[in-house]
């Protein structure tokens, strides 16, 4: 403590009292004098600064630390203290930009919208407790969009490139496989060239589709909801359905979901069949896609279902995740 440049101690009191320590201590010095003074118990520290680093720090402790300012009021000539914990415009008043104190600290590049929603809910049974938008960021490339991200220099061709160097330094690219393994298909090059460019442990691309790491239980559960709507006739379960469960296992890791529905599970309810149902995807549960992850989730739920149910796959996800976002907030 007689490093720090002004200091106060009351034992009797329990109350610690420190003014501007950034000013002579370096950004990871400023991060083990937080993580020290949280330790201790029954003790109250009221610490004054500048500095952005100290705002990013907080948000490690939400239950521990609080961010108060002081502002003259000028009709009265008074001063006022506000709790501002969870007010981003703290930036504004210290004249920073946010990107320098609230952007991720690092980015999780997903498909689509319901890749998203699948891996939170896979991050939340894993019961990963880094924070999301402050450790990592869920973002979205859009499928084939994926194009017109600047990952690699294999990509330094389209120069209308977003290059996503530029929004973070950490980066890892969830990927569809679609069960291709042609060296000369152009899915495929893309992904190896990210590869090359990210490391291998920059991009995860072990199932065919987010929709095959769902176990069987959840989609008999999905299914079962949709022909407990009036409006969702266009399907039907298969006579004795139960009897493919080994089979869907085995399938998941070689053909898409849509294609494994309608062999094992799910068959037309007329004698026309309706566009929907000719997909390979899970829109042939007559659905958009996002409406269906959403009673996959609620399953997921209602079922009880953990992690450790899940195929490998899914396991193997989480834990390239988990990997990924402690490296990159160095823990």
């Amino acid at each position: 403590i007689s490093t720090f440049p002004a200091f106060s101690y009351q034992e009797e009191d329990l109350i610690l009292c420190i003014e501007e320590p950034e000013m002579t201590m370096h950004p990871s010095i400023q991060r083990i004098l937080i993580d020290t003074l949280v330790k201790f118990p029954n003790l109250q520290v009221f610490l004054t600064t500048h500095s952005n680093h100290f705002l990013d720090l907080s948000y490690d402790y939400p239950d521990k630390i609080g961010i108060f300012s002081f502002e003259k009021n000028d009709e009265d000539d008074e001063f006022y203290i506000k709790n501002i914990t969870d007010n981003s415009t703290i930036i504004d008043l210290l004249g920073v930009r946010s990107s320098s104190v609230f952007l991720a600290n690092s980015v999780i590049w997903t498909e689509g919208v319901t890749d998203r929603m699948f891996i939170r809910k896979l991050l939340e049974l894993a019961e990963f407790n880094f924070k999301e938008d402050y450790h990592y960021a869920l973002s979205e490339y859009g499928g084939n969009n994926l194009d017109n991200f600047n990952y690699s220099d294999w990509l330094d061709r389209n120069k209308n490139a977003l290059k996503v160097t530029s929004i973070s330094k950490r980066n890892l690219v969830i990927i569809d496989n679609d069960n291709i393994t042609d060296t000369w298909d152009s899915k495929y090059i893309r992904r190896e060239n990210i590869k090359n460019y990210l490391g291998k442990e920059g991009v995860f691309d072990e199932y065919i589709e987010i929709e095959n790491l769902i176990p069987w239980i959840v989609w008999v559960n999905v299914i079962n909801k949709l022909l407990s709507l009036k409006s969702k006739k266009n399907i039907k379960f298969k006579n004795n359905y139960w009897d493919n469960l080994s089979q869907f296992d085995q399938r998941l890791k070689t053909e898409k979901i849509g294609v494994i529905l309608k062999d094992l599970l799910i068959e037309s309810a007329s004698t026309k069949e309706p566009d929907y149902f000719s997909s390979d995807n899970i829109q042939c549960l007559w659905e958009d896609k996002k409406y269906v992850m959403q009673l996959v989730i609620e399953s997921i739920d209602e079922l009880k279902i953990k992690l450790t149910d899940f195929p490998i796959e899914a396991q193997h996800l989480i834990e390239a995740i988990m990997i990924f976002v402690k490296k990159a907030n160095n823990r």
